[in-house]
C-alpha cells in the first residue's frame, strides 16, 4: 500500500538562530524521514507566502534535532535551513495571517498553541505562539533594558521582566516545547532573543529621533560607549523594580491571641507573637501579605515559592522602614519577613505611621474590628414597670420627663467601671471583654464630658435637641433616636372647642390645632409653616379659644391661661382683628398700636388682662420693656421671616419679651439661606439648633455648598418635631385648592429693546472686565437690573418719560404680550391681579392699565398707608371693583387676600421663586373657588429667559438643597457671565 506524503515543517533552537526543517510523513523504519527541502511543505497546503518565504533561503544546513521515532526520543541530524530571530518573527506572523497555530498564546493564558495548520509541526506552532507571547507581553510593556559586557564593549538590550507573571507563562510554555528547546535554560535564552527583537521593532518608528547613547542603542542595537558599571547597575535597578510591578505588597496588623496564652515568649514558631525577653510586653505581628499576577493576597508563607518575590518583598519591608522610621524599632519574626510591634509602636503605626505609610505606596490593613469599633453617647429612658427604652425607638414627650445618657462601644453599653477603665488606659488599644478595641482616648473624653453635663432630670423636646447641638457635643457622635417622635400624635390628643367658637376646621386644619395643642402643653415652640392661604391665623384663634375655659374630667383646668401677644407686620393687623371677631367673638381683643397706645403706668397689668394682644414688628421693638412686664402665655410672630436676621433690632426685641410658649407663623421657612429656618427655630425654642456659628459650621454649609443630604437628614430629624408644613399640593389639601395652572407668556424683544439690551451687555462685560472683588459684583447685579429694565420696556431703563407706544406700536414686548393678556381676561368678565418688582415700572404702566379696564386701577407699593391699603383691598374684593390691581412684589406680596380675582400676571422675575409663589398666594388661597391661571412674562432668548430656567430649578429650596441664587450669579466668570446675559436670535421679534 502506497503512503501518501504528509509534509511538516519543524522548528528548532540552535547557537542564537531559528533551524528549520522539513518531514515527510512517510514512515520509515529506524528514520525521521526528512525531506529534501523545507518549501516540501507547500504540497501539504502551506500558503504561498509562506513557501515563497522558504525559497528566499538556498544554504542547506546539517541540524541536530531530537524527534520521537518509534515511540522513543532520538537524536538525528536533518537537512534543513537557518533563519535570524526577526525572520523567525516574520513567519510567525505568516502563520497567524493564514490558519493560525496559537491556540492560547497570550500572557496568561492556557499556554502554548495546540491544533492549527497540518502543514506545522508542533514545534514550529510552540515557536509561534511564543512569539505572540513575548509580543504581547512588550506591547504591555512587561520588558525591561539590559546593559551588559560582551567583547570588551557594553551592548544594549532587552528582555522579559522577572515578574511571577512572565515566570508562570515561561514554565507553563516549557512543557510545550518539546523539539524546539530542550531545557529551561534553552528557553530562556529563546525568550530573551524573542523579546530583543519585538522590542525593536516596536520602537523602530523612533530611530530617527534624536536621544541619549542608550536610547539609541536600545531601538538598534548599537554598541553603548558610555556604558560602565554605575550605568549598568541603575538598568539592572530598574528591571528590580519593574518586575515587581505584578507583586503586590501589603502589611496586616494581628492580635495577639486571646486568653492566658497571649503572652507568649517570641521563639514559639507557631505565632512569633508573645513576651519579649522581659517577660511581659505583648508583641503584635506584621504580617506580610503578597498577590501575584491575579491571584489573592496571602501570607508570605503560604506561597508555593516564595523566592520568586522574595527581592519585591524585602525591597517594600525596607521603603516601608524609610519611609516612616519608627517601624525599625520593631523586631523580625521568625522564618519570613513578618515583624513584631509592642502594642505602644501598634497605636502609633495606627495613628500616625498608616497614613504615612499609604502616602508611600505602603498598605496596612487594620484588624476588621476595628473599623466598625466607635465611641458614642446615646438616649436611654426608662419608665416605671417598664424596660429602658433605648434610642432606636420612638421616643415619646411623656418620656423626656426621665432621660438619661449612656455611653457605647461598637454598640454595646458600658457601665461606669468599664467607661473609667478607657478613661485611664495608657494605650487606645484594650481589652475589653474579652476582644481588643481600639477606642479613640480623645472621643472618649468628649462623650464623658458630654455626660457629666447632662444625668438625668426632667427634659424637654427642645433641650433635648439643644443638648444634641451643645458645645460638649462637638465632636461627639450621638445616637438620637432617629425617628424624633417627640410629640404626641394628632390622634391623641383631645382638643374641644367652644360654641362660640364660629368656624368649621378642615381636617387638615383640625390636625395643625392638636399639633399645636401638644406642643403647648409640653413648654414646646412651634413654626406652623403652612403654605399661604391654608389659614395659620385660623389655627392660633382656634388654639387660643380652645385655652379658654379648658377643664379635665374632674373640673381642673388643663391648659395654662393667659394673655397672648401677637406681633405681626402691620398690614396684617386689621386682618387678625376681623377674623378674631368674627370667628372668635368671646376674646377679648386690644391693638397696641398707633400713638394713642396705652403707654401709661398699669399698662402691662391691662394688657394682660385680654385674651389676645395685636401689635406690629416695630411698635414691638419700641415697647420691648413695657411689653416684657406682661406675664405672656404666648407669643405668636406672624409672617415669622421678618425676624429671619437676628441681629437687627426688631429680632432682638421679640427675643427679650418672656412667654411660656412661642409659635412663629411663616409660609416660607426658608427664602434664601439655611440661617432664616435657624432664626425662626431659635425665635420658637432657644437654642434648639445651637449657636449660629455651629448650626452654620454642622449645616449650612454642608448643605448649601455641598448638598450634603447627611446633614440634610440630621436637620429635618432635628428641626421635624417642631415645624409642621403643609403644602397646597399635599393630597389632604388639595380637596379644599381649586386648580392653580402655570403658563409662560413668551414675550420677544422689539427692534428697539434688542438694541438697548446689546448695548447694555457691552458696556456690562466691559466694566466687569476692569472690576474685581465687591466692584465686580457690584457691576454684575447693576447690569442685570438694567437687563431686566430694558426687558420691561425701553421708557424703564431710560427714564426719560418718554411714551408706551411709538406708532401706534408697543416699544415693548411685554405691554405687547400683556395687552393680549387682559384682552382675554377682561372679555371673559374676570379679574386680574399683577405683580412687578418695580414701582417706577408700576407708574409708567398705569395709565395704559385704566385705559384697558375703563375704571382707576389700584396700584399697592409701599409707600400706601395703612387705610388706603385695606380701602384699595375692600374695593377690589367687591363685585363692582375694578377688574385689574397693580401690586409691587414686596408691598402686595404677603398678608393680603384677594379671592375675587382668578388670574395674577407676573410682570417680570424676582430672585426667589418662594416670593413669587407668596405674592400668586393672594389669589390661590382658601376660599377662592375658581381655576387660578398664573402666567409669567418673560423675554426669551435674554437673561430672562436663563433666570427662568434657574427658577425652576431653584423651586426646591424650601426642601433645604439650595442656598441664594443672585449671590451665584456674582460669581461667575466672563465667559459663563457672557453666556448668561447673551441675546440670542429667538429673543428678537420679527420684522
Amino acid at each position: 500500500m502506497t503512503q501518501t506524503p504528509e509534509p511538516r515543517l519543524h522548528a528548532v533552537w540552535q547557537s542564537g538562530a531559528v533551524g528549520l526543517w522539513c518531514e515527510t510523513g512517510l514512515r520509515r523504519p529506524g528514520s525521521v524521514a526528512p525531506a529534501g527541502s523545507v518549501t516540501a511543505v507547500g504540497r501539504a497546503g502551506a500558503p504561498a507566502a509562506v513557501v515563497e518565504f522558504l525559497e528566499r533561503y538556498s544554504l542547506t544546513h546539517k541540524l541536530g534535532v531530537r524527534v520521537p521515532v518509534e515511540g522513543r526520543v532520538r537524536d538525528a541530524r536533518v537537512p534543513g535551513i537557518r533563519i535570524s530571530v526577526g525572520a523567525a518573527i516574520d513567519l510567525c506572523r505568516l502563520l497567524e495571517a493564514g490558519e493560525s497555530p496559537v491556540g492560547a498564546g497570550r500572557p496568561g493564558g492556557a499556554g502554548v498553541g495546540e491544533g492549527g495548520a497540518l502543514w506545522a509541526g508542533a514545534a514550529l506552532r510552540a515557536l509561534a505562539a511564543l512569539s505572540a507571547g513575548v509580543g504581547a507581553f512588550v506591547r504591555s510593556g512587561h520588558i525591561v533594558p539590559e546593559l551588559s559586557r560582551f567583547e570588551g564593549g557594553w551592548v544594549a538590550g532587552w528582555s522579559l521582566a522577572a515578574s511571577p507573571v512572565v515566570s508562570a507563562w515561561a514554565a507553563e510554555c516549557l512543557s510545550r516545547c518539546h523539539g524546539l528547546v530542550t531545557n529551561r535554560e534553552e528557553l530562556d535564552r529563546l525568550l530573551d532573543a524573542l523579546t530583543d527583537q519585538h522590542a525593536r521593532m516596536a520602537l523602530a518608528p523612533l530611530v530617527r529621533d534624536r536621544r541619549s547613547a542608550l536610547g539609541t542603542a536600545l531601538i538598534t542595537g548599537a554598541d553603548v560607549p558610555s556604558g560602565g558599571q554605575a550605568l549598568a547597575g541603575a538598568v539592572a535597578e530598574f528591571g528590580r523594580a519593574a518586575a515587581a510591578r505584578d507583586v503586590e505588597v501589603v502589611f496586616r496588623i494581628v492580635e495577639p491571641r486571646s486568653g492566658d496564652d497571649a503572652r507568649e515568649t517570641s521563639d514559639d514558631p507557631s505565632t512569633g507573637e508573645g513576651a519579649d525577653e522581659g517577660g511581659g510586653e505583648v508583641l503584635w505581628r506584621l504580617e506580610v501579605l503578597v498577590r501575584t499576577g491575579t491571584d489573592s493576597l496571602r501570607p508570605y508563607a503560604e506561597l508555593p515559592d516564595p523566592s520568586v518575590v522574595t527581592d519585591a518583598v524585602g525591597d517594600v519591608v525596607e521603603r516601608a522602614v524609610r519611609s516612616w522610621p519608627p517601624l525599625g524599632r520593631a523586631g523580625p519574626a521568625r522564618g519570613g519577613p513578618d515583624l513584631l510591634l509592642p502594642t505602644e509602636l501598634v497605636v502609633e503605626l495606627v495613628d500616625e505611621g498608616v497614613e504615612t505609610l499609604r502616602g508611600r505606596g505602603v498598605e496596612v490593613l487594620l484588624p476588621r474590628a476595628w473599623t466598625r469599633v466607635r465611641t458614642a453617647v446615646r438616649v436611654v429612658v426608662s419608665e416605671p414597670g417598664t424596660e429602658t427604652v433605648d434610642s432606636g425607638r420612638r421616643l415619646g414627650v411623656d418620656q423626656l420627663n426621665d432621660v438619661n445618657w449612656e455611653m457605647i462601644v461598637d454598640d454595646e453599653p458600658l457601665d461606669p467601671t468599664e467607661v473609667q477603665m478607657l478613661l485611664d488606659t495608657a494605650s487606645d488599644l484594650v481589652r475589653l471583654r474579652g476582644q481588643w478595641v481600639r477606642a479613640d482616648s480623645g472621643a472618649l473624653r468628649r462623650a464623658a464630658r458630654f455626660l457629666a453635663a447632662r444625668k438625668g432630670g426632667r427634659m424637654t423636646a427642645p433641650a433635648l435637641a439643644a443638648a444634641l447641638m451643645s458645645e460638649e457635643a462637638e465632636g461627639v457622635e450621638v445616637n438620637a433616636p432617629p425617628t424624633l417622635d417627640w410629640i404626641p400624635s394628632s390622634s391623641s390628643i383631645v382638643v374641644d372647642l367652644p360654641d362660640w367658637f364660629r368656624a368649621t376646621l378642615r381636617p387638615y386644619q383640625l390636625e395643625g390645632l392638636r399639633w399645636l395643642t401638644a406642643l403647648s402643653r409640653a413648654d414646646t415652640g412651634a413654626v406652623l409653616a403652612d403654605d399661604m392661604g391654608l389659614g395659620k391665623t385660623m389655627q392660633v384663634l382656634a388654639l387660643a379659644a380652645s385655652e379658654v375655659g379648658a377643664v379635665g374630667p374632674t373640673g381642673e383646668p388643663i391648659c395654662r391661661v393667659g394673655a397672648t401677644l401677637v406681633v405681626a407686620p402691620l398690614t396684617l393687623l386689621s386682618t387678625w382683628a376681623r377674623e378674631a371677631s368674627t370667628f372668635a367673638p368671646a376674646l377679648s381683643v386690644t391693638t397696641h398700636h398707633g400713638p394713642e397706645r396705652d403707654r401709661d403706668e398699669g399698662a402691662a397689668e391691662r394688657l394682660a388682662a385680654a385674651d389676645l394682644v395685636l401689635t406690629s414688628y416695630g411698635t414691638a421693638a419700641r415697647d420691648v420693656d413695657m411689653l416684657s412686664e406682661v406675664p405672656w402665655r404666648r407669643l405668636v410672630a406672624d409672617e415669622a421671616q421678618t425676624i429671619k436676621n437676628p441681629s437687627t433690632g426688631v429680632s432682638r426685641a421679640l427675643m427679650a419679651i418672656p412667654a411660656e410658649h412661642r409659635i412663629a407663623l411663616t409660609g416660607t421657612p426658608v427664602e434664601n439661606r439655611l440661617d432664616e429656618l435657624r432664626a425662626v427655630l431659635e425665635f420658637a425654642n432657644p437654642g434648639a439648633l445651637g449657636s449660629a456659628s455651629t448650626f452654620r459650621a454642622r449645616f449650612a454649609v454642608p448643605i448649601e455648598s455641598r448638598r450634603d443630604e447627611a446633614a440634610a437628614s440630621r436637620l429635618r430629624a432635628l428641626a421635624g418635631p417642631f415645624v409642621l408644613r403643609r403644602l397646597k399640593s399635599d393630597p389632604r389639601v388639595v380637596s379644599d385648592l381649586p386648580e392653580k395652572q402655570h403658563i409662560r407668556v413668551d414675550a420677544p424683544l422689539t427692534r428697539e429693546q434688542a438694541t438697548l439690551y446689546r448695548a447694555v451687555v457691552e458696556d456690562m462685560l466691559e466694566q466687569v472686565k476692569e472690576s474685581e472683588g465687591a466692584a465686580r459684583k457690584g457691576a454684575i447685579l447693576s447690569g442685570l437690573t438694567a437687563l431686566k429694565q430694558v426687558c420691561n420696556h425701553p421708557a424703564h431703563y431710560l427714564g426719560d418719560g418718554s411714551a408706551l407706544l411709538r406708532g401706534g406700536r408697543h416699544r415693548s414686548g411685554k405691554l405687547a404680550a400683556l395687552d393680549e393678556v387682559l384682552t382675554e381676561i377682561l372679555a371673559s368678565d374676570e379679574k386680574v391681579l399683577l405683580f412687578t418688582q418695580y414701582r417706577a415700572f408700576g407708574d409708567l404702566i398705569l395709565p395704559m392699565l385704566e385705559r384697558r379696564a375703563a375704571a382707576a386701577v389700584p396700584f399697592l407699593h409701599g409707600g400706601v398707608t395703612a387705610a388706603a391699603r385695606t380701602e384699595m383691598v375692600r374695593g377690589f374684593q367687591s363685585p363692582g371693583g375694578p377688574p385689574v390691581m397693580l401690586a409691587s412684589l414686596r408691598a402686595g406680596g404677603t398678608g393680603l387676600t384677594l379671592t375675587e380675582a382668578n388670574h395674577v400676571v407676573h410682570l417680570d422675575r424676582w430672585w426667589n421663586p418662594a416670593v413669587e409663589n407668596q405674592a400668586t398666594d393672594r389669589v390661590h388661597r382658601i376660599g377662592q373657588s375658581r381655576v387660578v391661571q398664573v402666567r409669567t412674562l418673560v423675554a426669551p432668548g435674554t437673561v430672562e429667559d436663563r433666570i427662568d430656567e434657574l427658577l425652576e430649578a431653584k423651586r426646591d429650596l424650601a426642601e433645604l438643597t439650595l442656598g441664594p441664587m443672585a449671590g451665584p450669579l456674582t460669581e461667575l466668570d466672563d465667559a459663563e457671565l457672557g453666556a448668561l446675559v447673551a441675546l440670542t436670535d429667538e429673543g428678537v421679534e420679527e420684522p
